[in-house]
């Protein structure tokens, strides 16, 4: 409260010295437009630097989805299994790193198919999923450069897929990341 009565008494001696001294009036608008352009300029520069950032995340990203080509990686022994205690599907398999940069994760784009016959498929379901080494409720994906790793995506649930009579499926691989 008296926080609040000295303030509206600043305000109230300035306003009346802007009102009777010219010379003051002057000095205060002066100093208002110093403000300004500082606050302008404060706000110019912090604009920039948001810029800037986006800028080096973009690029830290260019490099990262770049740095591995795909037949740098090998994938052996895949399958897709579906959980036994729910609806949830699984990719799993082994994962050779060929590249000079360590692999950070690899997305996948896995796509059901009801099968008539060899033939006549139609495709029933399709998901995209991925394997990171900051995804802590799955098995951690970080295969160093040369080295081999088991690797396990997250789950997918195909929603809306109907019954089938034949079921196959096949995955591709949508992007590699690596981890710098």
């Amino acid at each position: 409260m008296l926080g609040f009565l000295l303030g509206t008494l600043v305000v109230l001696a300035i306003i009346s010295l802007m009102i009777a001294s010219p010379a003051f009036r002057k000095a205060a608008l002066i100093l208002l437009g110093l403000v300004a352009l500082g606050v302008f300029y404060l706000v110019q520069q912090g604009t920039k630097e948001a810029q800037e950032r986006e800028r080096q995340q973009l690029a830290q990203e260019q490099r990262a989805t770049t740095s591995i080509r795909p037949d740098e990686i090998s994938l052996t022994e895949v399958a897709l299994t579906k959980e036994q205690f729910g609806s949830w599907w699984v990719l799993t398999g082994t994962v050779t790193n060929n590249s000079k940069f360590d692999l950070a994760s690899i997305q996948f784009s896995i796509t059901m198919k009801d099968c008539v016959t060899s033939q006549n498929c139609r495709t029933v379901g399709q998901e995209t999923t991925s394997t990171r080494n900051d995804d802590s409720w799955r098995t951690k994906l970080l295969v160093p450069s040369g080295q081999v790793r088991l690797f396990s995506t997250r789950g997918m649930d195909f929603k809306g897929m109907p019954p089938v009579t034949n079921l196959r499926w096949e995955y591709k691989v949508t992007k590699i990341r690596a981890s710098f």
